[in-house]
């Protein structure tokens, strides 16, 4: 009964080496979002927004320090 559960326990550890693998391998496969859009692909509405909250951040900002 030992001998048996061994053998499976080996076979489940070499499947799982063998997933862990071609996970790697898919990561690799595809790139990194960040990389895959650039700023100019971006709809205007979404730049816009963007564009708007970094004005909003940079009057708080200005505001807040002393003269």
């Amino acid at each position: 009964m030992t001998r048996r559960s061994t053998r499976e326990l080996t076979h489940a550890e070499a499947r799982y080496k063998a997933l862990v693998y071609e996970l790697k391998l898919l990561s690799l496969a595809f790139p990194h979002l960040k990389d895959a859009v650039d700023t100019e692909d971006l709809p205007i509405e979404f730049l816009l927004k963007r564009g708007a909250a970094r004005a909003a951040a940079a009057t708080k900002k200005k505001a807040r320090t002393p003269r």
